[in-house]
């Protein structure tokens, strides 16, 4: 089985760059003589390098983007047992993410204001920006 890992370096909660790299590693056969390329994603040089703890309710949670973020990385609990759908506003169908991966967004040069996470009920998700 084949599994994501992603690295992001941060700082302390200032400006500076982020690179995102995702490495794909292969544990069995199945990907046997596949070419990978690792995807690395810099961020602007002014990026925010922020992590922020945001609780989802039952129902939809609006997550504000923090001014300069050039993307982020959702990270659910990783014994995650609450539905999660990302939408960009609270009436969307949205996508049904991973209880307990993450998932990562980059944005457009002007990023949304914010996005919407619906939930089933409470939990705690980690979120990274970069």
């Amino acid at each position: 089985m084949a599994a994501a890992t992603v690295n992001i370096g941060t700082g302390s909660g200032g400006k500076g760059t982020s690179t995102v790299t995702i490495s794909l590693i292969e544990t069995g056969n199945n990907y046997q003589g596949q070419n990978f390329v690792t995807p690395t994603i810099a961020s602007n040089a002014n990026s925010i390098q922020e992590i922020s703890a945001v609780a989802t309710i039952n129902g939809a949670t609006t997550i504000t983007v923090p001014t300069g973020a050039g993307g982020v990385i959702v990270q659910p609990p990783t014994a995650g047992t609450k539905t999660l759908t990302l939408k960009g506003v609270s009436g969307d169908t949205g996508i049904a993410l991973s209880l307990i991966a993450p998932i990562m967004l980059t944005f457009a040069a002007s990023p949304p204001a914010s996005f919407v996470i619906t939930s089933d009920g409470i939990e705690t998700l980690t979120l990274f920006w970069f």
